[in-house]
């Protein structure tokens, strides 16, 4: 018989990487190389009229990719995780020291009201009602968190249904999930477990790639009940009808894609490491999702070009409910 020692180690449980994240590192590569070849190209246009404007459009992109997606990835993933669920079911387990670290790193993030400052800065070092004043400053974030999602998903809207451009539309896609990812996590001062941010930005670079093809698909096509009731009768007379309502089609899906992504962050700030139906929380973020959207598209209305603007006032699709200012 073998000696003990002499034996191999059992294996323990190897780390399999996420779906999301091997789909989002494949569709990294495939976005790199359509926006090289566009940079290129651009590049050796500039180069016909001076060398120096080709390395200067090069450096200028470079720090653009950098500032605009590179930093807000690595921000984020500095951040620590904590499991802020708990906090609102008020568990017994959590010791008075958690409750101390979770008040000064609210404080630090900000995003609270002056009166709810005041609160949880005195509970802090007073340490009298401190779990009152803790879960109230994040009944309070969660709020404030809602209206950040839906300021990005009106960026996504606008860009998207304003630029018309299959790579700018991804990059800008991309580029307002990041930002978002970003500003949620440091509104509440923790970020996503690790697994759940790759699977998060697998997401965010798949919907960017759906954007950059969706360029070429006639989406009044494809979507013939929908083109119909938001442009049939006189409206499709008009002339350019069919370019407005494949813009706005298009702008839906990214505030769409992008309401999403932002209820799914939040939830997994919320949830930490801990475990948790991830199919459950996907649900009920469509669902939010679905529900937000019309109220996205009809806060953008004012920024849209006149002709957008006007399309959306003449279709009963887009009516604002009765009870809203």
């Amino acid at each position: 018989m073998p000696d003990p020692i002499d034996q191999a180690p059992p294996a323990g449980p190897r780390w399999k990487p996420p779906f999301w994240a091997l789909v989002g590192l494949g569709t990294l590569l495939f976005l790199s190389l359509i926006v090289l070849a566009n940079v290129l190209d651009i590049g050796e246009r500039l180069s016909r009229l001076h060398p120096a404007l080709e390395y200067a459009f090069y450096a200028l992109v470079l720090c653009a990719i950098y500032g605009l997606l590179i930093r807000p990835v690595l921000s984020v993933i500095s951040m620590t995780t904590h499991p802020l669920q708990r906090m609102l079911v008020s568990d017994a387990s959590i010791t008075q020291k958690e409750y101390k670290a979770v008040a000064k790193r609210f404080l630090q993030s900000g995003g609270l009201s002056e009166e709810v400052t005041t609160r949880l800065t005195e509970s802090l070092w007073s340490g009298v009602g401190l779990e009152q004043e803790v879960k109230a400053a994040l009944d309070e974030k969660r709020v404030r968190s809602g209206q950040i999602v839906k300021d990005h998903a009106r960026l996504a809207f606008l860009s998207t249904a304003v630029i018309q451009n299959g790579s700018l539309d991804a990059l800008m896609l991309a580029y307002a999930n990041l930002k978002l990812v970003r500003a949620l996590v440091i509104h509440f001062g923790y970020r996503p477990s690790l697994p759940a941010l790759l699977t998060m930005y697998g997401q965010i670079l798949a919907a960017a790639l759906i954007a950059e093809r969706v360029e070429d698909m006639q989406l009044q096509d494809v979507f013939p009940p929908l083109s119909a009731s938001v442009g049939g009768g006189v409206m499709s007379a008009i002339p350019g009808m069919h370019l407005i309502i494949h813009a706005l089609l298009q702008g839906m899906g990214s505030a769409f894609l992008t309401l999403r992504t932002g209820y799914l962050t939040e939830e997994y700030i919320l949830r930490g490491a801990q475990a948790f139906d991830r199919r459950r929380e996907r649900q009920s973020a469509n669902r939010r999702a679905a529900k937000e959207l019309l109220g996205v598209v009809l806060a953008t209305a004012a920024q849209l070009p006149a002709s957008m603007r006007t399309f959306l006032k003449a279709v009963n699709l887009f009516r604002e409910p009765a009870h809203q200012a």
